[in-house]
């Protein structure tokens, strides 16, 4: 089954036939943590995000062994919601499985012909 993850005008997850993933995580916190997590790692599609900068942006209060429970835990809710194989993990960077989820920014930016990345970054003229 193939999900897809909306992150432009509201943040969304459904499954392609349109259906909410069954096994959703059980409270709005958990929920919210969990699809902030998708749409941080979708935001960096070619080369994904790193561990440290998840848990830099998602959990900046707490010390580094709650925080980086924190993420073991938001990927394990979302891996027995939507895949073992959701998470693509190369060197200390993670980044999502096309082949499990979209992300509706990705078909904007490849309309646009941009790229799409957190790390993509745009040339600007400056005009005189």
């Amino acid at each position: 089954m193939t999900y897809r993850l909306t992150t432009l005008g509201g943040l969304s997850l459904a499954a392609a036939d349109g259906l909410v993933p069954g096994a959703a995580p059980s409270s709005a916190a958990q929920r919210r943590r969990c699809l902030a997590l998708l749409a941080l790692t979708a935001a960096d599609r070619q080369s994904g995000v790193t561990a440290e900068r998840v848990i830099g942006i998602l959990w900046p209060e707490c010390d580094t062994d709650h925080a980086v429970n924190n993420l073991k835990q938001t990927k394990h809710t979302l891996r027995d919601a939507l895949g073992q194989d959701l998470f693509i993990v190369t060197g200390t960077s993670m980044r999502l499985n096309e082949a499990v989820l979209t992300a509706d920014q990705w078909l904007h930016f490849e309309k646009l012909g941009l790229p799409c990345g957190l790390n993509a970054g745009f040339c600007c003229e400056q005009t005189a």
